[in-house]
């Protein structure tokens, strides 16, 4: 259990095989006093590079957390190749869920997850083959409303779906660069998916 007051570290590990009792209040590296909370961070984060002793880092994470205090960068340091990964699935995540609520075209609300967009594009081929020729063409909007469109007014809205859809992909890859470049956990918590 780990503690962290006025720039003093208290850890104590009860487990009997690894039993550690820390109070430190000067960095042992340089005999000084801890004078900061990123002093303090510097110093826990020589902890990530002892096997035995990362989850003393996970508990100083979890305790600044609880404690609304930005840790520094040093302490997800040795950490940062795994939060790009998580980052980089939770911005997937935002893409898939952006395409899912779906577009606003002309007022209206168009699903566009995987049924909408198989529904959306399997129209507009029809249009485009000449195979639907009827019109107008009903199509259930994402509030479960049907609405009655010209073929012309179909193919401006997959248009525009198709648009929303490169959109979402371009911001992806844009997010999916940015955390490959980031080179600190600020800059990758500045990375946000936002269309």
């Amino acid at each position: 259990m780990i503690s962290l007051d006025n720039f003093t570290i208290d850890y104590i590990n009860e487990d009997e095989e690894n039993y550690m009792h820390l109070l430190q209040s000067h960095d042992p590296r340089t005999g000084k006093i801890f004078s900061s909370w990123e002093e303090v961070c510097d110093y826990l984060a020589t902890f990530d590079l002892d096997e035995k002793s990362k989850h003393i880092v996970d508990e100083a994470i979890e305790w600044f957390a609880e404690h609304e205090i930005k840790p520094s960068d040093s302490l997800f340091a040795n950490r940062l190749s795994d939060l790009k990964l998580k980052k980089k699935e939770e911005i997937k995540l935002a893409k898939v869920a952006t395409l899912s609520r779906g577009l606003l075209y002309d007022g209206k609300h168009f699903q566009y997850d995987a049924d909408g967009k198989a529904t959306i594009l399997s129209i507009r081929l029809g249009i485009m083959d000449g195979s639907i020729e009827e019109e107008p063409i009903t199509f259930k909007t994402y509030e479960n409303v049907y609405v009655e469109l010209t073929k012309e007014e179909f193919i401006e809205m997959s248009n525009a779906a198709i648009q929303f859809e490169t959109k979402c992909l371009l911001a992806k890859d844009f997010c999916l660069k940015q955390i490959d470049d980031a080179k600190t956990l600020s800059e990758l918590e500045e990375v946000k998916f936002d269309i």
